[in-house]
């Protein structure tokens, strides 16, 4: 659960690359719009892993398993994007499921993207990332956020070294500002902003 546009889909990015050298198995990766997915992938992650010695090299020889939405490695792992769709959420068990702004999804098709880890959660080998910003109070996702471990991140000070917290604020100008308060914000909070 994260603000717009501070490198929630990049976890994901980074998490499905470091899967793929060190944890081999079936990944489906699901996103709210199909078009919005295969554009990502087209765009940002497989040409990271097309740059990577060490992904490019894992890659399938066979150029017939290497397409836009689905990509085989010679690890035996295949990288599926499916959209979160009832029809599209029916089929395959794999022990990794990664999912983008879930806050979008229709009721349920949470439930249905968990239950493709069926047989792999009841060993303790699946794993889950979904990544959004916020969505209704009260939805399944809210719901799910508020139920699951979470931490807040904090940032050290580049100068002194303290941690604050990075606060997103609202618009100023026409444009989002993101402006980073200090924990022990005091009287002066002008002071304690960075």
């Amino acid at each position: 659960l994260k603000p717009t546009g501070t490198g929630g889909t990049l976890c994901a990015d980074l998490w499905i690359a470091w899967l793929l050298k060190n944890r081999p198995g079936g990944i489906m990766w699901i996103w709210n719009v199909e078009a919005v997915g295969t554009m990502h992938l087209e765009e940002r992650f497989w040409p990271l892993v097309e740059n990577s010695p060490i992904l490019s090299d894992l890659q399938s020889d066979n150029r017939d398993e290497c397409r836009t939405k689905e990509r085989k490695f010679k690890t035996g792992t295949w990288l599926r994007m499916n959209p979160a769709t009832e029809k599209r959420l029916q089929a395959r068990h794999v022990p990794y499921v990664a999912s983008d702004e879930v806050w979008q999804w229709d009721s349920g098709r949470m439930r249905d993207a968990e239950s493709r880890t069926g047989a792999f959660r009841e060993a303790g080998l699946a794993k889950m990332l979904n990544v959004s910003q916020a969505g209704d109070v009260g939805g399944e996702w809210h719901t799910r956020c508020m139920a699951s471990e979470r931490f807040d991140f904090h940032v050290p000070c580049l100068t002194c070294g303290a941690f604050f917290w990075p606060c997103l604020e609202e618009k100023v100008a026409g444009k989002s500002v993101y402006r980073c308060k200090w924990e022990n914000v005091g009287a002066d909070e002008t002071k304690n902003e960075r």
